[in-house]
């Protein structure tokens, strides 16, 4: 993993700034993402994008460390899954007509 140690910085180091972008975001329109009246979509993705570059964040950062990082990562990623798995389940309750998985093609 040493060899990788300039690599995880540097994915700590965007990874925090792009969600402080995020946050500045919904700080210019919170009534667009958080709103009673917020397009779901709009929320699912800023979540989406929440999720995923924290998860990005705590595993390189965890990797940065000398030891247990195996055991860091395996607790972000638990943590990751039950997350995501929650929202998921809030916004089925919360919207039952939403469709969780979209068509390509």
């Amino acid at each position: 993993m040493s060899e990788l140690k300039e690599f995880f910085s540097a994915s700590v180091g965007a990874a925090a700034a792009l969600i402080g972008l995020l946050f500045v975001a919904v700080t210019f329109a919170p009534e667009r993402i958080t709103g009673a009246d917020a397009d779901m979509n709009k929320r699912g993705g800023a979540l989406g994008a929440f999720f995923a570059l924290a998860n990005v964040f705590f595993v390189s950062l965890a990797a940065l460390l000398p030891r247990h990082a195996e055991q860091v990562i395996i607790g972000v990623a638990l943590i990751s899954i039950f997350n995501v798995a929650g929202e998921s389940e809030a916004m089925r309750r919360r919207y039952p007509g939403l469709r969780g998985w979209r068509r390509f093609g």
